[in-house]
């Protein structure tokens, strides 16, 4: 159909973060050594590490649509590396902000509702 944008089909995939929203509408890169990930599975659950500690949630998708419908859960180990622990909490609030997301080859998108870039991530 002219002019439809793709559903997202994001169940079952994996993905490294590149990027995450600094919260002033920049997304900045990672700390070196912190690898973020995120793991859609089929069943609606997402889980990964948000740098140090490990974390889980809930997904709903509805074509380009994607909501984080509660609050993410994490595990609370003292992250050693200078930054990490905050960089941790901008990753979980810029997954929370995140409404529409967008693959394109092996890369990820992931937007706000105003469309303000909150995550980016590419394929392992």
């Amino acid at each position: 159909m002219f002019g439809h944008k793709a559903a997202l089909a994001i169940a079952g995939t994996s993905w490294n973060a590149t990027g995450i929203s600094d919260g002033k509408g920049a997304v900045v890169a990672l700390i070196a050594g912190s690898k973020p990930t995120l793991k859609f599975g089929s069943d609606g659950s997402l889980s990964g590490s948000a740098g140090c500690n490990s974390y889980t949630g809930r997904y709903e998708i509805s074509d380009t649509r994607v909501k984080f419908p509660n609050a993410f859960a994490s595990t609370r180990k003292m992250c050693v590396t200078p930054g990490v622990m905050d960089q941790e909490q901008a990753f979980l609030k810029a997954l929370s902000a995140s409404t529409t997301g967008r693959i394109e080859g092996r890369k990820l998108e992931l937007r706000d509702a105003t469309g303000t870039l909150q995550v980016t991530a590419s394929a392992p």
